[in-house]
């Protein structure tokens, strides 16, 4: 995180102190001397130093585009006619909507309508759940999919009669699969996601992690469930492998005996209702890439549920009404199969489980032998992990800013955003010399918002040459 003022040294150091940018006698750099910096020294400085004061409009756009280079993402906010060009040239421009000037608003991407910081926060936050939910809807329709093709995998590999029939298919992604897969798409952002480093830039949404917990893990015991519940109907009728290799050109072509025909219909109903069954396992396991099931059952969504039910009740229609069991090809199956096909979602959701479990063992221990050195300050040595930024009202209207200072081993981000902080209305007293009333600082940051708890606000009060500033509301943590 960047803090870039063009108020005095000694207000910067002061403030970037007290939320946690710098020490209090970490570097603060003045824009004389980036004026004399050339373009490799800049692109050193704003590696190492977070606060910059006195700094001039076209200084601003030298520092974005240092932080570009470095392979920063920048996301600047501005409210002034001064703040054009750094607005422009930046990946992601923000300007005040209540008190930013024309020239702002039309630089910049994304105009605040509240010109508050935590709207920034919460729309990254939101961002970044419809990128999660995606890959969810990715994951859940990608496992599915290879179950499908199972078995015509295994009719081609083994000789054996094709477990389900295309309707069947179409079923399942025109039918069971839509509601639910919706629902996945209407999640909430999951707790933690802050706290996740971004995503590079160039990486795609259907990445090497989701084909494999998709097609090699879920995608795999599901086709194996289902192709089991098949073979299971023919055990129980007394015919093994071998003879059912034998059968299945006359099933195929549809000239076996009627009995015979009946047991591959039951067959290829139970190989369907536990590919359904299982997509619920799926479609729980898939709320979350880390985080247990059981715990994602106590966070509401209602389409989701709603989906869930209605995926049951065209399952029991395509399998107990015969009019649509015609149409699909299916027939009800022996009740006694039935307790062993509800085992299926319970095994995938304890199986996706434990490799969750097991993922979060692998991350924490790596993180143990190397952890992170990003965001650390050069004179206290701590961390910027999470800054919860909160939207408080003071007396006369205007908005402060609220900043938790984490101790953590995550490590910040390094995406870099900006922001305008409007004064609070006990900050217009300045030092001898200050200028007049106005934004009294902009800040690049990689703030993540993060709702834990409840905290105390303690109200922070700034000595500078004498005169009392107040200007944040530190969090406290209990």
């Amino acid at each position: 995180p960047v803090m870039i003022t063009g108020d005095h040294p000694l207000t910067a150091r002061a403030i970037g102190s007290a939320i946690g940018l710098t020490g209090d006698d970490g570097e603060v750099i003045l824009g004389r001397e980036l004026e004399a910096m050339d373009e490799p020294a800049l692109r050193q400085a704003v590696a190492r130093c977070n606060v910059y004061a006195r700094v001039a409009p076209e200084q601003k756009l030298r520092i974005v585009k240092a932080l570009q280079a470095n392979g920063q993402v920048v996301a600047m906010t501005g409210d002034g006619v001064n703040d054009a060009p750094a607005l422009r040239a930046a990946d992601v421009g923000l300007a005040m909507g209540r008190n930013g000037t024309d020239v702002a608003r039309e630089a910049a991407d994304i105009v605040l309508l509240d010109d508050n910081f935590a709207t920034i926060v919460e729309a990254v936050r939101f961002g970044r759940g419809v990128v999660s939910n995606i890959r969810k809807f990715i994951t859940y329709i990608l496992v599915a999919n290879l179950s499908e093709a199972a078995p015509f995998l295994a009719m081609v590999a083994f000789r054996i009669p094709a477990a389900l029939t295309v309707m069947q298919i179409l079923a399942v992604d025109l039918g069971t699969d839509v509601l639910p897969a919706l629902g996945l798409g209407a999640e909430q952002p999951e707790p933690g996601l802050m706290h996740q480093p971004p995503r590079p830039r160039q990486a795609p949404l259907l990445d090497g992690s989701v084909m494999r917990r998709s097609y090699l893990f879920l995608g795999l015991l599901e086709a194996s469930f289902s192709m089991s519940a098949y073979l299971l109907v023919w055990h129980r009728a007394g015919v093994s492998i071998p003879e059912l290799q034998a059968l299945a050109p006359q099933l195929l072509t549809h000239n076996a005996p009627a009995h015979l025909q009946t047991l591959q219909l039951q067959a290829s109903s139970a190989a369907f209702t536990t590919i359904v069954l299982t997509q619920v396992g799926v479609l729980l396991a898939c709320r979350s890439e880390w985080r247990s099931v059981w715990r994602t059952l106590r966070e509401p969504n209602a389409m989701l549920w709603f989906g869930i039910a209605s995926e049951l009740l065209l399952l029991s229609a395509l399998v107990l009404v015969p009019a649509l069991g015609s149409l699909f090809s299916m027939v009800p199956f022996p009740p006694e199969l039935l307790s062993w096909l509800l085992l299926a979602p319970l095994l995938i959701v304890l199986a996706d489980d434990l490799r969750k479990h097991w993922l979060r063992r692998r991350i924490a221990a790596a993180a143990s032998v190397k952890p992170s050195t990003q965001g650390q300050r050069a004179s206290s040595g701590s961390r910027w992990s999470a800054e919860q930024i909160d939207s408080r009202t003071t007396g006369d209207g205007s908005s402060a800013a609220s900043w938790r200072n984490r101790s953590s081993s995550s490590g910040c981000t390094s995406r870099r955003s900006a922001a305008s902080l409007p004064p609070t209305s006990s900050a217009a007293t300045s030092a001898a010399g200050a200028r007049k009333q106005g934004p009294l600082l902009r800040v690049l940051s990689g703030a993540h918002r993060a709702h834990r708890g409840d905290t105390n606000l303690l109200d922070h009060a700034i000595r500078h040459d004498g005169h009392r500033l107040n200007l944040f509301d530190i969090e406290k943590d209990h």
